[in-house]
């Protein structure tokens, strides 16, 4: 049966797919929350106006059997400008890829083929984070042979944590330390103050107000530019949206005496809480609130019998301390050698920054060691 390839590329036609590509997510062995044709489009209305649209569908006798959620997006580096061909909703997104029935690799294989076809109308290829065992990448990389382009997989984990079972039993494998540390904070907190209070809003109860909060708290937090714009507090404002991802949006509030502390924001998808952003007002350092409104949120979802929490991308140590496991996954990146530019600002110049790095740091552990001889 063969594969016909079909190119999506106006705000109309992409509007028209919302029931077979949430069908076609259901069978795909990458599923999240930023796949959903809900979260991907709402963006796209936010925020894909000076990019292009780059959808690939891949049909048999008629039926959708995949899709390439991808875009041209206009980046600068080095002051100069690029096109990149990458997923929709970068960077945004903490979960991208292609949407598949099964695992049918022919059917990445033929995207990975057309894009290779295009490859005029791009300077960089940047496809992921993609669960690294969801596609064989070599079977990716034959449609961009060695010698023409440069090729750099970069591994990404997530760190994830199971939740069910006994939430006893996942405490106790918590550091005594971290234990320790979160019995006092809550101690100093019902000492200082009158009450501390946890709310869990979800499956549909989470409102304009309860946004406003959580913009207020990040206003003052370490990352204000979160919520900065208009269109920024729009955008998700339009995800809590009846029509949208209501039932799915997942807020919690960590409220002393009555007022908001702290909060964790992410989405609830086939049982998953995706731990998407949470900030703490800096006031409150001292009580660890960003901590406490995480574990007050993981013995909720143990006692909800929900599969787990992804804590998504980055490498942090906090999460270490939450006693999860790291999940594969990969961020490819692909640089045709015809651009030399684009070979240096994004394949060249980082892997010398990485060999500095690594330099710097062989070179102070030697220091360290021979400081320990002496």
């Amino acid at each position: 049966m063969s594969i016909i390839i079909e190119k999506i590329d106006t705000s109309l036609a992409f509007r028209a797919l919302k029931e077979e590509w949430n069908h076609l997510l259901n069978y795909s062995p990458v599923q999240s929350i930023f796949l959903t044709w809900e979260w991907l489009f709402t963006w796209w209305e936010y925020f894909g106006s000076e990019k292009t649209l780059y959808i690939l569908l891949a049909r048999e006798s008629g039926e959708l059997a995949g899709i390439a959620p991808l875009m041209i997006d206009s980046v600068k580096r080095l002051g100069i400008t690029f096109k990149m061909l990458r997923n929709m909703g970068m960077p945004d997104v903490d979960v991208a890829g292609f949407i598949v029935k099964g695992e049918r690799m022919e059917i990445v294989e033929a995207f990975s083929q057309e894009i290779y076809k295009d490859s005029n109308g791009w300077s960089i290829l940047e496809l992921g984070e993609f669960p690294s065992e969801a596609y064989d990448i070599q079977r990716i990389l034959r449609a961009f042979p060695k010698p023409r382009h440069l090729i750099r997989l970069m591994p990404k984990p997530h760190t994830f944590i199971p939740t069910t079972g006994d939430w006893e039993e996942y405490y106790c494998t918590m550091s005594k330390h971290h234990r320790r540390s979160m019995r006092k904070k809550e101690r100093l907190l019902k000492d200082e103050h009158k009450s501390m209070e946890y709310e869990r809003l979800n499956n549909g109860k989470a409102g304009a107000e309860h946004f406003n909060t959580i913009f207020k708290i990040n206003a003052e937090a370490r990352f204000p530019e979160l919520y900065a714009t208009e269109p920024l507090r729009n955008f998700h404002l339009a995800l809590a949206a009846p029509e949208v991802l209501q039932r799915s949006v997942d807020i919690s509030l960590l409220r002393v005496d009555n007022i908001p502390i702290a909060f964790e924001y992410g989405f609830l998808y086939n049982g998953v809480y995706e731990a998407w952003r949470g900030a703490f007002l800096p006031s409150c350092y001292e009580y660890s609130p960003g901590s406490l409104v995480f574990l007050n949120l993981l013995q909720n979802n143990f006692a909800a019998g929900l599969q787990g929490v992804d804590l998504l991308r980055g490498e942090h140590d906090y999460k270490r301390r939450w006693r999860g496991y790291d999940r594969s996954f990969t961020l490819l990146r692909v640089v045709p050698r015809k651009n030399p530019l684009a070979c240096a600002a994004y394949v060249w110049l980082p892997d010398l920054k990485k060999w500095l790095q690594k330099l710097r740091h062989s070179d102070k552990e030697n220091r360290t060691g021979e400081e320990k001889d002496d």
